[in-house]
């Protein structure tokens, strides 16, 4: 995952107006990789720190995702998925996934 903001995201402390680049920046989920410089000044390219940090936010996400053991399938799949960056195959897996929610 590869994100560019520029200074105001990163230096970002308003409580009121925090987005998730923001609140995953200030937590350490993502760091500067990359500075850019351009006409309109200094971006960031933010992204995971290491490995460890990837694979901890994919399985959060994840987990979140597809909870109930009936998931379990589709977790992995999407899981190794995410891991190999296949994200044009990630798209049927979503649908089987929703498709597989139960409507109340």
């Amino acid at each position: 995952m590869n994100i560019i903001v520029d200074k105001s995201l990163v230096n970002s402390f308003d409580i009121e107006n925090l987005n998730l680049e923001t609140i995953l920046f200030q937590s350490g989920y993502l760091t500067i990789k990359r500075l850019i410089q351009d006409e309109m000044g200094t971006l960031y390219e933010l992204g995971f720190p290491n490995m460890e940090v990837q694979i901890s936010f994919h399985k959060y996400i994840l987990q979140s995702m597809t909870i109930g053991s009936e998931h379990v399938k589709i977790r992995c799949e999407l899981l190794a998925l995410l891991m190999s960056g296949d994200v044009a195959s990630l798209e049927p897996v979503i649908k089987r996934l929703f498709a597989s929610i139960a409507y109340k």
